[in-house]
């Protein structure tokens, strides 16, 4: 079954051993041929034999990626073994492209030295939702003293040229450097610091999440004297790139973003990766202004002690009490709790408490399509382990679910 949207393919002319890589959208064996505008290519393919190669198939977005991913390995558009004249890129790429500023960071095109009293006036394009963390802030202070405010090996700073709304430049990140340097200033003079000066016409190419990841990216995960991003951050960043420019989650390019620039492992990359689809799908199913209710213990939340509440108050001589995740139950866990040890010639009723610990469990809780519906799988093993129960001893059960979501009670008090 082909169940792919798109596919990269390598036309070899065999005498002469040049390349073409393209992407299509469609299926490899459809009538599509290539892509290529060169004429050049045109004439060998008519006079040599060539090879077509299946390199790989996938979603559209992660074929364009690879596509481009390959050609700019090999530099093709400037590559005389390659036919192509440009290094790939859609639509997509080109408004999420961030490689000419990673270029210019990475060969310093753009580095110049400036004052730290100039940097220390200049406008801050903050991306951290926690403005300022003052331990590390610290840290960096006792470093630049310890290196007696000689800051010229100090890892650059990044400065947008005209960014500010005045037409100054704008501070990409350092806050944390800055104040460390003004607690060191106290006791040495501060030397003139590193800084790429992105030039206007580079970064205004991109939109404010590309510019925000960027500047996020320069304080990826303890590779350098920087703070790095929180979790949260890499969870929201996904998302958002989701809601605003229709990135898959789990995408080859975002795996790319998380691991080669922020420094993150691939376990650590997928795990925000499931987190971040998770709380995708609840902000897609959650009424506005509401947030999931937690029902765990570490958290210890109102709604969790009403439950234990409502468990504990639920076993009395003739009824039993339980509470479960609708993404761990199995009605044979019962068999792992008091179940077997109750006495059934008294408890005639048997309370179960479901509740959601994410959108993702919710969800699969209220299907009911398919040939066996997890909801009704439980059901129905209870149902079979309740009839021997109801038919001689009389033993009847109910199931409860628990509400999902709750008004936010920030927004709540700031209304």
């Amino acid at each position: 079954m082909n169940n792919y949207e798109a596919y990269v393919y390598k036309i070899t002319v065999k005498i002469i051993g040049k390349i073409y890589i393209g992407y299509h959208k469609g299926l490899f064996n459809d009538s599509y041929f290539n892509s290529s505008e060169d004429e050049q290519m045109k004439k060998d393919l008519s006079k040599y034999d060539y090879d077509i190669e299946l390199i790989a198939t996938g979603t559209k977005e992660d074929m364009t990626y690879l596509e481009h991913k390959m050609l700019k390995e090999v530099d093709a558009k400037n590559n005389p073994m390659y036919y192509n004249k440009t290094n790939g890129g859609s639509k997509f790429l080109k408004t999420d492209n961030l490689d000419l500023l990673y270029e210019a960071v990475e060969s310093g095109e753009y580095l110049k030295t400036i004052s730290y009293k100039e940097l220390k006036e200049k406008e801050r394009y903050q991306v951290r939702e926690k403005e300022l963390d003052l331990s590390h802030a610290r840290d960096l202070g006792e470093k630049i003293e310890e290196l007696r405010g000689d800051m010229s090996g100090w890892t650059p700073l990044l400065i947008f040229e005209g960014m500010a709304d005045d037409g100054d430049d704008t501070l990409g990140n350092g806050n944390h450097t800055l104040y460390g340097a003004g607690r060191a200033s106290k006791n040495f003079d501060i030397s003139d610091i590193k800084c790429h000066v992105i030039p206007k016409k580079i970064w205004s190419k991109y939109d404010d999440l590309s510019l925000e990841t960027f500047c996020a990216s320069q304080n990826p995960a303890a590779s350098k004297p920087s703070l790095s991003m929180p979790d949260d951050y890499y969870v929201n960043l996904l998302i958002r790139r989701k809601e605003e420019k229709d990135i898959d989650i789990h995408s080859d390019t975002n795996y790319d973003l998380l691991c080669d620039k922020f420094n993150l492992t691939r376990i650590k990359a997928t795990n925000r990766m499931k987190k971040a689809t998770s709380n995708f799908k609840a902000k897609q199913i959650l009424p506005p202004g509401h947030i999931i209710i937690s029902y765990s213990k570490e958290n210890n939340s109102e709604e969790y002690r009403e439950l234990k509440d409502a468990v504990q108050q639920g076993r009395t001589d003739s009824t039993w009490a339980t509470s479960f995740s609708s993404g761990h139950f199995k009605w044979q866990d019962l068999f792992q709790r008091d179940f077997l040890k109750l006495d059934f010639d008294k408890i005639k009723y048997i309370k179960f408490y479901i509740y959601h610990n994410s959108a993702e469990y919710k969800q699969r809780w209220d299907d009911l399509s398919g040939d066996n519906p997890y909801q009704t799988s439980i059901r129905n093993g209870l149902d079979l382990l309740f009839k021997d129960l109801g038919s001689e001893k009389e033993v009847q059960y109910d199931i409860e679910v628990l509400s999902f979501s709750k008004p936010n009670p920030i927004l709540s008090k700031a209304s």
